[in-house]
């Protein structure tokens, strides 16, 4: 299922799957009246049985502090789920810090740390160091580079 809603400014698309797992792109400028468009847009996703929520944000050119503070009530939502719902789940992907300066500012702190959380995933995968094959199977460390 494919739904694309759009202003002149931004756009919102989304689409899910059978297991649950529905993705949420933002492009342009989100402003207030497209932050409740998205939480209209995710509460429906989750109305129809999606669980797991992936918002996609890299091509947000800039953002109101509300869309921060309605994706951290969504996000709150699907982890304390009520009359025996499974839990569910809501990241954030994409985010590029300048971006979103100035919604910090207006942002509660729920919002706040919602996008620290997706800025902390990021910096954690970029700085993997992977390990070598060997020293993964013995637990030593390899020879010393010469």
């Amino acid at each position: 299922m494919t739904v694309r809603e759009s202003t002149a400014s931004a756009a919102v698309s989304t689409s899910c799957d059978r297991s649950g797992h529905g993705m949420v792109w933002l492009v342009g400028v989100v402003d207030r009246g497209v932050a409740v468009e998205t939480s209209g847009v995710i509460r429906g996703l989750i109305a129809s049985g999606v669980r797991d929520v992936v918002v996609d944000v890299s091509a947000v050119s800039r953002a109101d502090g509300r869309l921060l503070s309605v994706l951290a009530a969504i996000r709150a939502e699907l982890e304390t789920p009520e009359d025996g719902e499974a839990p569910g789940s809501l990241t954030v992907i994409g985010v590029v810090v300048p971006t979103f300066l100035d919604a910090l500012g207006d942002a509660d702190l729920d919002g706040v740390f919602l996008l620290y959380d997706a800025v902390r995933r990021y910096r954690e995968a970029q700085h993997r160091v992977p390990v070598p094959r060997h020293a993964a199977v013995t637990g030593r460390p390899g020879p010393a580079a010469g």
